[in-house]
C-alpha cells in the first residue's frame, strides 16, 4: 500500500511539473534574448536537433550534474509530447 501511494504521488508530481513545463513554454518558447532561444530544449526539439542539456551544456559523464540533467531531459521528453498534442 506504501509503495503505491508512492507512486501515486510521484505520478501526480510529474505531471504537475510537465504541465509547469508546457505553460512556460507556450509562454516564452518562441522568445529570444541576445540571439539565443529562451527555451532552447523546445526550439531545438521542434527543429530535431535537441541531444539533451549534457550535450548543450557540455556537461560530461560522471560530473554532477549529468545525472540531474538525464532526468530533466526525461521530463522534458514528456512535456514535448504533450506540447505537441496541446498544439
Amino acid at each position: 500500500m506504501a509503495y503505491t501511494v508512492y507512486t501515486l504521488t510521484k505520478g501526480i508530481e510529474m505531471k504537475k511539473e510537465v504541465k509547469k513545463i508546457v505553460e512556460h513554454w507556450k509562454l516564452k518558447g518562441n522568445e529570444s534574448f541576445q540571439g539565443m532561444p529562451v527555451c532552447p530544449e523546445l526550439v531545438y526539439r521542434l527543429g530535431g536537433g535537441w541531444r539533451g542539456w549534457n550535450d548543450f551544456l557540455g556537461v560530461k559523464p560522471g560530473s554532477d550534474d549529468y545525472l540531474k540533467n538525464e532526468k530533466r531531459d526525461r521530463l522534458e521528453d514528456r512535456a514535448f509530447y504533450a506540447y505537441i498534442d496541446s498544439e
